[in-house]
């Protein structure tokens, strides 16, 4: 089941030791890691080889209309917003519709849209993604239209 929270909060409720490495990985970056980048930014970082590394980006979020369910088989997503706000949806895998078919090499597939639930996660918040949740991530929050500073933690299942 997804979760969502600060940091701290998450790293307090996770036993697994490879998600507390990125975690750390996390608190560790300065509050201003991505300042002096704009829009379209894209970079990674290997935190642990294939096994943890991060994804940090710069983008606008999109209209809900616009949402897409995705799903990961061989890592777990920890979503970190550095600045500006985004919903995400969130729901269980089990039941919905595989639209476009599992991909290996990139680790995803997309799902049709279903009932779930709406996160909002603001600026030192984050979410953490497993297998058997979908989610559909880079969505305006009520406010509108948001910058948003964002990294991606792989871990590898």
């Amino acid at each position: 089941m997804a979760l969502a929270g600060t940091l701290d909060e998450l790293f307090k409720t996770l036993a697994d030791e490879k998600l507390k490495k990125a975690i750390s990985y996390l608190k560790s970056l300065a509050p201003d890691f991505l300042a002096g980048e704009g829009p379209g930014y894209a970079g990674r970082t290997e935190i642990e080889g294939e096994e943890i590394f991060a994804l940090h980006q710069i983008y606008e979020t999109k209209p809900p209309k616009e949402a897409r369910f995705e799903a990961h088989r061989k890592h777990i997503d920890i979503q970190f917003i550095h600045f500006g706000e985004e919903a995400m949806l969130t729901a269980g895998i089990e039941g919905v519709e595989e639209l476009v078919p599992y991909d290996e090499k990139t680790d995803v597939a997309f799902y049709g849209l279903c009932a779930g639930r709406e996160i909002i996660v603001a600026a030192g918040r984050a979410a953490i993604f497993y297998p058997a949740d979908l989610h559909a991530p880079c969505l305006d929050p009520s406010s509108g239209r948001n910058l948003v500073g964002k990294t991606v933690v792989k871990v590898r299942i």
